[in-house]
């Protein structure tokens, strides 16, 4: 059995305290996803099993580089209060804000998608319009590419034409 020190628990609590801090930050991340309006209770059920998967890794990894793997209640009560604590006072305010980006990040892609599809729809009747030219421009060339018989009248032929004069 390893032996930890005092200075080193007190250190390793901190730390697993700092982490449920940042654990807690993350899911306000996905809690103001959910906020703006992504509400699938399969995209849900994923995100939260995703989140309980790294949240058990990251402090499993935690455990592992400070007291060699060995399962201290501590680390975990120190999680969950970092969690707690930061659930109660900074998460309010930083998933308001956060909120407020995301909502108008969203705004600002559904201007740039708006804009977008009227340059589409103008580009598909300007393309509809040269589209529609060719088609007459190539019919035009066509017929004009036929040959068509015409009888032409010369000089040359005088002797065989009956009002011809000679001289």
């Amino acid at each position: 059995m390893w032996i930890v020190s005092n200075n080193n628990q007190l250190i390793s609590f901190l730390v697993s305290a700092l982490f449920g801090v940042f654990f807690c930050l993350f899911y306000d991340i996905l809690r103001s996803i959910r906020k703006i309006g992504y509400k699938s209770v399969l995209g849900i059920a994923v995100q939260d099993v995703f989140f309980c998967v790294a949240a058990a890794f990251i402090t499993f990894m935690l455990m592992l580089r400070y007291t060699c793997g060995e399962v201290r209640f501590y680390i975990i009560f120190a999680v969950v209060l970092g969690f707690a604590v930061c659930n109660y006072t900074i998460s309010p305010f930083f998933r308001g804000l956060l909120t407020f980006i995301l909502k108008k990040i969203c705004l600002l892609f559904w201007a740039i998608n708006k804009v977008f599809k009227r340059l589409k729809f103008k580009t598909v009747l300007l393309f509809d319009k040269i589209h529609i030219f060719l088609k007459k421009y190539a019919k035009t060339l066509k017929n004009h590419l036929k040959q068509k018989r015409k009888i032409v009248y010369t000089n040359t032929d005088v002797k065989n034409r009956k009002d011809a004069k000679y001289e």
